[in-house]
């Protein structure tokens, strides 16, 4: 298993990113508390992740090149509008939650979870 999401800043392969859909509300960015509550995970601290130009893949995911994995990745996130990432990390764990987050153009909020290990907290 992998998630794409934590990519290369996680110290463990335990984990994989799940889709997520939270439905109509206002999950735009300046909105995490919400995303996380919604989802029913315990926040820590919020720390925004920024998106490569022109992909919109969180540059947590270090690549120097790319595959067609990361192109059909890339296209999908393209659909999305207002899409934002970022990380909760929890001050009592090495375990930082990471969530990628857009609107889709027929209404509706969703996108990606997943979780990283760090042992540098």
């Amino acid at each position: 298993m992998d998630a794409i999401l934590a990519g290369h800043s996680s110290e463990s392969d335990e984990f994989c990113d799940v889709g997520v859909w939270l439905g109509e509300g206002n999950f735009g960015k300046g909105n995490e508390t919400l995303v996380l509550d919604t989802l029913g995970l315990k926040q820590g601290t919020i720390t925004s992740v920024s998106l490569a130009n022109p992909t919109n893949i969180p540059t947590t995911v270090r690549v120097t090149s790319t595959t067609k994995e990361l192109d059909a990745f890339a296209q999908k996130l393209a659909a999305l509008k207002e899409l934002h990432c970022f990380s909760s990390r929890s001050p009592s764990s090495s375990d930082v939650i990471y969530s990628l987050i857009g609107k889709s153009a027929a209404g509706g909020w969703g996108g990606l979870v997943g979780i990283g290990t760090e042992s540098d907290y």
